[in-house]
Formats: C-alpha cells, sequence, structure tokens
C-alpha cells in the first residue's frame, strides 16, 4: 500500500461524522461542476469566462479541494440553466443517457 493511501486511510478512519458528511458534500459539488461542464461541452476556461472567475479556482472547485463560495452558485446554476438547488443536488439522470441542451443550441448525453 502506498504511502498517501495509507495516510489517507488513516484520516478517513479518525475523521469525525461531520468532517466525512463535509468531504462527501464537498466531492458531489466537485462532480457537479465536472458533469454539467463536460455535458455542455465547455473546457474549464469557457466556463471561468462566462462566470468571471479564473480557471484555477474552477480547478479547485473541480477537484473538490475547495467549495465555491455561495456568490458563484447563481452564475453557475444560469449558466447551465438550473437552479441553484438542482446543481447542489445534481442532475437526476446525469449519469444515464438524460440530454442537456446547451447554450450554444447542441445536444450531449451524459
Amino acid at each position: 500500500m502506498k504511502k498517501e493511501e495509507t495516510a489517507k486511510s488513516y484520516e478517513e478512519i479518525h475523521e469525525s461524522e461531520e468532517e466525512r458528511e463535509k468531504r462527501e458534500f464537498r466531492q458531489s459539488i466537485a462532480e457537479n461542476l465536472k458533469k454539467y461542464r463536460s455535458a455542455f461541452g465547455y473546457s474549464q476556461q469557457e466556463v471561468a469566462n462566462a462566470i468571471g472567475t479564473s480557471m484555477s479556482a474552477l480547478q479547485k472547485w473541480e477537484q473538490g479541494s475547495v467549495l465555491p463560495s455561495v456568490n458563484w452558485l447563481v452564475p453557475l446554476s444560469k449558466l447551465y440553466d438550473i437552479s441553484v438547488e438542482a446543481f447542489l443536488q445534481g442532475a437526476p439522470g446525469m449519469d444515464s443517457t438524460v440530454e442537456i441542451k446547451s447554450r450554444r443550441g447542441r445536444r450531449k448525453t451524459g
């Protein structure tokens, strides 16, 4: 077992329930960010430009190392034409064959 895996496992074992929930929420948001961006066919730079943030901030959000502040949820939701609540929860069927019409007029499947 690699040293990183051992350390991570140790941290996960000893984290509190609250810490675990925060980590899982952060990862869920990161996954939603990647899924929506991919479904719409946007690059990280295109999303960053569209909402007025840096690409490095978007990368950190997608990696799950940092959560986007509430101030960024509205522009992200508008970009993908969904509610903030839907963005936080993830799109139903996003992993299946749901079709999403992008602002570019294309259709992509998840």
